[in-house]
């Protein structure tokens, strides 16, 4: 005699008909899926360029509100709300410091200041790229 359950025609697992549908379903979210990706990604890379125009914005309007300056080659005093602060490059950033530290530019190779005709110029270069001047504003 046979003990235990009854052998009935179905088994367990998942049937044909719900294998099917299931890549069928995946075959349509695949192709969103992989294209919400690719723009996420897209998103979350930003250009150095731009980057670069974002700092460089809000550094002039620091400059803008600023008075007192001391420009050296590679450093710039100034007086920002009442307070001494310098612009100067500190570990391939360009930041303005005491007290606190506010970052603009980043992964720089090299960074000098220069005046003409009574404007502040910045200088500035990324690892393999040439040198790029932008006028900060007037010094007054």
């Amino acid at each position: 005699m046979y003990r235990g359950r009854r052998r009935t025609g179905r088994t367990g697992g998942y049937i044909l008909e719900q294998l099917l549908i299931t890549l069928l379903i995946t075959a349509f979210l695949m192709p969103i899926v992989t294209s919400l990706l690719s723009i996420t990604i897209h998103a979350l890379e930003r250009p150095v360029s731009l980057q670069d125009e974002m700092g460089i914005t809000q550094l002039r309007r620091v400059i803008a509100v600023s008075e007192a300056f001391e420009v050296k080659e590679a450093e710039v005093d100034l007086t920002h709300h009442g307070t001494q602060m310098r612009l100067r490059l500190v570990n391939e950033r360009l930041v303005l410091s005491d007290p606190g530290t506010q970052i603009f530019l980043t992964d720089l190779e090299s960074m000098s200041f220069q005046t003409k005709g009574g404007l502040l110029y910045i200088l500035y270069a990324h690892p393999g790229t040439p040198e790029i001047t932008q006028c900060l504003g007037p010094l007054e």
